[in-house]
């Protein structure tokens, strides 16, 4: 037996892709699907000759597909020849982020068949004529304005009503400080500043605060309470330094961009949760600096305000910051009159956002699409809150990285690959409006939302 993989191909376009040509040379698998209906995925199986049989190393096959009611064609191409690898090639078409006749490198990932469960690479297509997008940018810059550019198609919904990508504990890409078992394997989660996952498509960014332990500077912290141990993590990126970048993203592009805050610790006075003179603190430093962000009444809900009017018709930004607190938490801060001046509770900004503590991939998967399907199964998505995908592992052995891979090769080995998967489990109205994700390196998750998003507006 040689060497196999699988492939998963997620047709985010309203076009069926039709069958127009092939080519197959010493392979011992490489069944392609004729027809791929629109909003569908389809899973092929290659294998190429084993190393005994003659010139194995010379061995291909590819696809030719051509988008239906178009001139739009790409091929997939699985080659030996240079090492193991499947490639999408833009034979007669370009993307936002790639030019027509270029190869996008897919990687390949060996997996036996018949598998239990996917475990293999995906090619992920979304958009539409003029739009389109894919999973494996060479240009990732050309999707910071994202949003503006898809104005037309998702303008009139609202954030209840579409996918974005999201980041999970945001900031620590970083380790500004440590205690003893904070370890880099153990709390960095993110391989890009809060500049660099804005410029992959990231919209939603989870920011915990922490004041650090000389009661002088606000950080971001990766700091959890373990039985027997105490308060163990790192604290990550500075926050002044996360509103520069938020500031001079904003100022370029009109995009939302939402900050979840919560977690609040000050590490200075023993660990204790923020008080009302550490969050006042916290604003009069870095928050009040930032920029375009988002005014409204205090009793307004905002993910039921068309995204057009978040941004202005695409003339602004829109910076909102969202408290994860009730306006009489003890542990929150008391807003006041910044109450709808860029800060708002989360009642006004309700979302369901649970991940699942799991170490396991299926497990992981199985948790927050239940959940998915018991918040987001209903006819209209507005009637229902903003739901978070969470797609990032939790670590059950803290501080001893030996005993298992760390969070970012969990996030880049297990789940990236998988998000062929989310999209499989989504249907009619039912799907997540964030995808919370742990090292986000490149533009997977903003093709998976594209195609979310191209699903939706496709049935209005």
């Amino acid at each position: 037996m040689g060497a196999g993989g699988y492939l998963q191909l997620v047709n985010g376009t309203p076009y069926a892709w039709k069958k127009v040509d092939h080519w197959t040379y010493q392979m011992n698998d490489a069944t392609f699907s004729h027809h791929i209906a629109p909003f569908s995925t389809n899973t092929v199986y290659f294998e190429f000759q084993e190393p005994s049989a003659g010139n194995w190393f010379d061995c291909e096959a590819w696809m030719e597909y051509q988008m239906e009611g178009t001139s739009h064609r790409f091929r997939i191409w699985a080659n030996r020849k240079h090492g193991l690898k499947l490639v999408l090639r833009l034979v007669g078409m370009n993307t936002v982020n790639n030019a027509q006749g270029e190869d996008i490198d897919l990687g390949f990932v060996q997996s036996p068949a018949p598998a239990p469960r996917f475990n293999g690479v995906t090619c992920i297509i979304a958009g539409r004529s003029g739009a389109f997008v894919t999973n494996a940018s060479r240009n990732p810059l050309n999707h910071k304005d994202w949003m503006a550019r898809a104005l037309w198609g998702i303008g009139d919904l609202t954030l209840r009503e579409v996918c974005i990508p999201g980041t999970h504990n945001s900031g620590m890409f970083k380790s500004s400080w440590s205690t003893t078992l904070g370890v880099r394997g153990n709390v960095l989660n993110q391989t890009q500043s809060i500049r660099g996952q804005l410029d992959l498509g990231v919209r939603s960014f989870d920011l915990r605060p922490a004041l650090d332990e000389d009661g002088k500077w606000f950080y971001v912290h990766h700091i959890s309470k373990i039985d027997g141990v105490g308060y163990q993590g790192a604290l990550g990126e500075w926050i002044g330094y996360i509103v520069n970048q938020v500031n001079e993203f904003s100022r370029e592009n009109a995009e939302v961009i939402i900050l979840n805050i919560s977690h609040g610790l000050n590490i200075h006075q023993g660990y204790r949760g923020f008080d009302q003179g550490d969050w006042e603190r916290l604003f009069k430093e870095e928050l009040d600096r930032l920029e375009n962000r988002y005014v409204a009444s205090p009793g307004e809900d905002i993910t039921r305000v068309p995204i057009r009017k978040l941004v202005d018709g695409g003339r602004k930004a829109a910076v909102i910051v969202r408290f994860d607190y009730s306006d009489d938490d003890k542990n929150g801060p008391t807003l006041g009159g910044r109450h709808g001046n860029g800060y708002f509770y989360k009642h006004n900004f309700p979302q369901v956002d649970d991940y699942a503590n799991a170490n396991d991939p299926e497990t992981l998967i199985t948790n927050q699409v239940d959940k998915m399907k018991a918040h987001r199964n209903n006819e209209r998505p507005i009637d229902g809150q903003v739901f978070v995908m969470g797609w990032a592992m939790t670590q059950k052995n803290f501080g001893d990285v030996s005993v298992g891979p760390s969070l970012w090769e969990w996030a880049w080995y297990a789940m990236m690959p998988r998000l062929g998967v989310l999209y499989d489990k989504c249907f009619g109205r039912c799907f997540p409006n964030i995808i919370g994700l742990d090292c986000v390196q490149t533009t997977d998750a903003l093709a998976i939302c594209f195609a979310i998003n191209e699903w939706q507006y496709s049935k209005r």
